[in-house]
């Protein structure tokens, strides 16, 4: 099956159907530009041409500093991100950038990587935690740096938090160069109440609740939310996105993350076990492949799901209250006539299991 990727794609199946395995494919792919040898599901991954007026910028971004008494051959630059840095020709590099289907490996390696985050169901709960706060005369470096700093991404973090949790997202400075999530049950004043450390900022902090002594699900929710509306991952994977969430929680996790990623051009890659997950994905109106993949006596499928047809189903009052969407994770369904028969034939199930 070949597939045009939207900046949203949910695979979603049967346990074992590879809905993880295939986000590990993707994900080595974009750090290594080839497949491992272990491949079952992903055959290939085709990039879009970077337009030549575009590549000056990369390669601007890119670069960082020659450290001192570091030896780089003429003709080399250094390229990285963070604490990643590669010594490269800098012919090899613009020509990756102009060729990156045919140059894969070094695409992949020197640009793609840099920007594919992977989420766990550990790493999303680690992205909340308290950093450092960097200097305010550089360039923000961390997904907390750029919220501290830019007003209009905080307030769209703090608009779905306050919508999901009833309370309000702040960042709290007042640690003296630390960052840190807290939930406050009062919106600040002004921005200097939230971003400032005097004597009214440090009452106002100390009255909300740090995001570490929040639940799992507050912790998973937020650190993915910053990660989309914030974060500088191009690429962002998401391995069971429902994990830690009730399922309201799931589905507004859904909405937010299609209706963020598209507006921010990311792409997001989603194995999930959650109806409602996908239900807030699709209702957000945003670009949404849902694939469906399944794995039974040997003989594996993957079936792109016409986006029309599932709106229509969780649309209708009657087939969204009897969980007709949760079908879409089994193997196999029984489609009755009326609620009684569902309740006998579910009874029926559960007796024999």
């Amino acid at each position: 099956m070949q597939l045009d990727v939207a900046p949203v794609t949910v695979f979603v199946g049967p346990n074992n159907s590879g809905k993880s395995k295939v986000l590990q494919e993707i994900y080595h792919i974009c750090r290594k530009g080839v497949g491992h040898p272990a491949d079952v599901i992903l055959d290939s991954l085709v990039f879009d041409e970077i337009p030549p007026g575009n590549i000056p910028a990369i390669k601007k971004k890119l670069t960082m500093r020659q450290r001192k008494n570091e030896a780089i051959a003429p003709g080399s630059i250094v390229i990285g991100r963070r604490n990643v840095r590669h010594v490269v020709p800098e012919s090899s590099f613009l020509a990756a950038l102009e060729n990156p289907n045919t140059r894969s490996e070094r695409f992949c390696a020197w640009y793609v990587a840099l920007y594919t985050l992977m989420l766990d169901g550990k790493s999303r709960i680690t992205l909340v935690d308290e950093t450092n706060a960097s200097d305010l005369q550089q360039p923000p470096v961390f997904v907390l740096d750029i919220l501290f700093r830019d007003d209009a991404k905080r307030a769209e973090v703090r608009r779905i938090a306050y919508e999901a949790f009833d309370s309000y997202f702040v960042i709290d400075p007042t640690g003296l160069g630390k960052l840190r999530i807290r939930f406050s049950r009062h919106a600040p004043a002004d921005i200097l109440e939230e971003r400032g450390i005097h004597n009214e900022a440090v009452h106002f902090h100390s009255k909300a609740l740090d995001i570490a002594d929040a639940s799992d699900g507050v912790k998973a929710f937020t650190g993915i939310i910053t990660q989309i509306v914030a974060g500088d991952p191009s690429i962002i994977l998401i391995d069971e996105s429902e994990a830690f969430l009730h399922p309201a929680l799931s589905f507004k996790l859904g909405q937010e993350v299609a209706i963020s990623a598209t507006a921010a051009d990311k792409r997001l890659f989603v194995s999930t076990h959650s109806a409602n997950f996908v239900m807030g994905c699709i209702q957000s109106g945003a670009p949404t492949n849902s694939i469906r993949l399944t794995y039974q006596d040997g003989v594996a499928t993957a079936r792109t799901l016409p986006e029309d047809k599932l709106l229509r189903l969780m649309r209708n009052p009657l087939l969204r209250s009897t969980g007709v969407l949760d079908g879409l994770f089994y193997g196999s369904v029984i489609v009755t006539e009326a609620d009684s028969d569902r309740a006998f034939y579910q009874e029926i199930n559960e007796r024999l299991l």
